[in-house]
């Protein structure tokens, strides 16, 4: 066994190695996925749970197992706002929502830390330090959801543990079925076919394709560009047909990721017929995604077609917005369908918040419901003395903007006010801190707020808001002036190409913005923008980023002419019209793909200002990949 050990470290070793000697390979090095029962990050099992490390590189908000130890807890409470950095290692004023998680009993290092949602009922009364503080040190299996939690990977929604070799809470059942179908769509289509029950006329495309960038299906009748058309279509990815005629039981997965929809769930359904047949019924899926992160679906009972042939169909639909939708690992199996658990939604504290849905079905219009926690999507205002399709103003921030109120989503591309929460910004560091007259870059942004739930503009309303927390952790009231990790995309910026074919583009592996002027073996000629959405630069403010270059060890003697950063106070969407001042950052020395900090000092240059990342190419230069990622002012 130590043999065997020996020979993969050398085996890695020359791996790392031959990997860096590659100059056309994208990025340093290859993070594993999901591992198998051999791997080192565990495959999220019962018999092979993730690591620390295994849960980190698998935040796809499903359920796994994580085995780790209990190092300490979050504060948590009135008035504090708290991130993963604030990690208390020890028991001293413990509370009993959360705990931490580490690789070993005696870590200190908050990169080795995950924290963990302990929901209320037997899990919490067994594992929180408050009344257990024996348990510090202690070995623990976890099974939960990996998200984020408290601004980092985490682990929530607890529904079991073991603890001492004693089971705590329900127990999942383990996935153990053969698999009757299994088509991972991460090369091609496979076996399924396309029916497009109404043509995208004058898309260019099929509605649905491969997708060899994100290696899954995509589905989208938006024709793309800045003035890009939502094309009107129905169309359908249809498996082949599947036997389910021996089977003791079925059971339906798959991973799913989606953005730009108005209703995800009504314009991207799942639905199963009889092979031979077009008499579809549709499927209810347990769990839709918001954003370009894949989640699984969770099981979908199929049992109610033993004995029979039939087929699955993903049915994408476009009336008035395009959305993109992407599909990955559809699998069938002869196992009975586990109940995913409810996630726990009981408004009590900012870790269980009512979604805006539940806050809407928790109303009461005659009996305000105070302290109650609700999170959701900052997605426009009210620009009125009443809420009416005409003074709810969503997806922009126009001239009318005003500072007392804002709405709030569980979608952030929400288009339908009705599905909206009108939110009251009373006078101090709430209205300071939220409204988008004063931050526009709020828009979009997720927010978790408590607030007396009740009335408001005549309609479902949060008044009163005594506390909020930002999703990415949260900060003081009115610091942070833009925050964009681009670990979904651009997010809030967008690309604008002044020369040249490529252009800035997303990395899901590496949670980052990229651009790199290298194609078909030769460097071209290209100027390139990302950037930013208008920002309050009335004062003087520090841009802090992460930023690579590759290939590595490459000059970068250039750097300060080709890969840049700049402000402009009147850029209306022209680059080549507006005024733009370059701002000094720091380089590394020599190129590498290993990410580094990178700072400025931005000038004071009005309430409408504009950040922007130039990268520019001549061609026949000696070229760089820049990766740009975890952007923020404040």
């Amino acid at each position: 066994m130590k043999i065997k050990s020996i020979i993969s470290l050398l085996c890695l070793g020359m791996g790392a190695f031959m990997f860096q000697a590659c100059d056309d390979v994208p990025s340093p090095y290859d993070i594993p996925g999901k591992g198998d029962a051999n791997s080192i990050y565990g495959n999220g099992k019962l018999e092979t749970p993730y690591t620390v490390n295994g849960a980190k590189l698998n935040q796809d908000g499903g359920y796994a197992w994580v085995k780790a130890y209990i190092v300490g807890y979050i504060p948590t409470g009135e008035n504090i706002s708290s991130t993963i950095s604030d990690i208390v290692f020890g028991t001293d004023e413990a509370g009993k929502s959360n705990i931490v998680i580490a690789t070993s009993a005696d870590s200190r290092d908050i990169n080795s830390c995950m924290a963990v949602q302990l929901p209320t009922g037997d899990v919490r009364n067994a594992l929180n330090l408050q009344e257990h503080p024996e348990n510090i040190g202690k070995e623990v299996m976890l099974y939960g959801t990996l998200e984020k939690y408290f601004g980092a990977e985490g682990v929530k929604n607890i529904q079991a543990a073991i603890l001492n070799d004693t089971e705590i809470g329900e127990m999942p059942k383990e996935e153990s079925g053969e698999a009757l179908f299994s088509e991972t769509l991460t090369e091609s289509l496979g076996a399924f076919t396309i029916n497009n029950v109404k043509p995208a006329e004058g898309l260019g495309k099929e509605v649905w394709t491969y997708d060899s960038q994100f290696k899954c299906a995509k589905a989208t009748s938006y024709t793309g560009g800045t003035d890009g058309l939502n094309i009107a279509t129905e169309s359908w990815l249809v498996s082949p047909a599947i036997d389910l005629k021996s089977t003791a039981n079925a059971t339906l997965t798959f991973e799913h990721a989606a953005n730009y929809f108005n209703d995800v769930k009504n314009d991207v359904t799942v639905w199963i017929a009889e092979a031979g047949t077009e008499n579809w019924t549709q499927l209810s899926v347990p769990a839709y995604p918001v954003g370009f992160t894949f989640v699984k679906s969770g099981d979908i009972d199929l049992n109610a077609y033993k004995g029979k042939e039939v087929k699955i169909g993903f049915k994408y639909v476009c009336t008035t917005k395009a959305g993109t939708y992407e599909l990955k690992n559809v699998k069938v199996e002869d196992r009975a369908a586990t109940l995913t658990p409810d996630t726990p939604d009981d408004g009590n504290s900012k870790e269980n918040p009512y979604t805006v849905t539940t806050a809407m079905e928790k109303y009461n219009a005659t009996t305000p419901q105070a302290n109650t926690w609700v999170k959701g999507y900052i997605v426009g205002y009210i620009s009125d003395k009443s809420l009416n399709e005409n003074t709810a103003k969503l997806g922009a921030v126009g001239s009318d903007v005003v500072n007392t109120n804002i709405l709030l989503a569980d979608n952030a591309q929400e288009t339908d006010y009705t599905k909206c929460l009108a939110i009251q910004l009373s006078s101090g560091n709430v209205r300071n801190a939220l409204n988008l007259k004063d931050h526009p870059e709020n828009l979009g942004k997720s927010v978790v707020m408590k607030g007396s739930l009740e009335k408001y503009f005549g309609t479902y309303g949060l008044k009163s808001i005594s506390e909020y927390e930002w999703e990415n952790g949260g900060s003081e009231p009115g610091n942070v002036i833009l925050s964009e990790s681009f670990a979904d995309g651009a997010g809030s910026f967008t690309v604008t190409s002044v020369s040249g074919d490529l252009k800035w583009n997303a990395d899901k592996k590496y949670a980052c913005m990229k651009m790199s002027a290298f194609a078909d073996g030769v460097s071209l000629e290209n100027e390139d923008w990302l950037i930013s959405p208008a920002i309050n630069l009335s004062g003087a403010a520090t841009l802090t980023f992460e930023q690579a270059f590759g290939p590595a060890n490459k000059s970068m003697a250039n750097a300060p002419q080709l890969y840049t950063v700049w402000v402009s106070d009147n850029y209306t969407g022209d680059v080549t019209t507006a005024t733009w001042t370059q701002v000094t950052i720091n380089y590394p020395s020599t190129s590498s793909w290993t990410f580094s900090s990178a700072q400025a000092t931005l000038p004071a240059v009005g309430d409408k200002a504009r950040l922007a990342f130039k990268y520019k190419n001549a061609d026949g230069d000696e070229t760089l990949t820049w990766e740009i990622k975890n952007v923020e002012i404040k």
